[in-house]
């Protein structure tokens, strides 16, 4: 059984692809979540795992946490699409 708030069908994959059509070098939780359908909080949890594989980085500013992807991040939905 799941998480509340994380919906089986959105992959960790789906999740980094998601991310690469946010503009700029760094994003909002709010800004994913509106792009797969998970609720804020569902959203954050699978961001910290992804920051635990090293897929992701963040840091807070002015009270809101950045997110940003890796260079491991990177090779993973490179080695994906090819």
């Amino acid at each position: 059984m799941g998480s509340p708030g994380r919906k089986k069908d959105v992959s960790d994959m789906e999740i980094l692809r998601a991310i690469q059509t946010i503009p700029g070098p760094a994003f909002l939780t709010s800004e994913l979540a509106d792009r797969i359908g998970l609720s804020r909080q569902g959203t954050s949890r699978r961001l910290h795992d992804l920051e635990e594989e090293g897929l992701l980085a963040t840091k807070k500013a002015g009270g809101r946490r950045l997110w940003w992807l890796t260079y491991d991040g990177e090779r993973r939905l490179a080695e994906d699409s090819s």
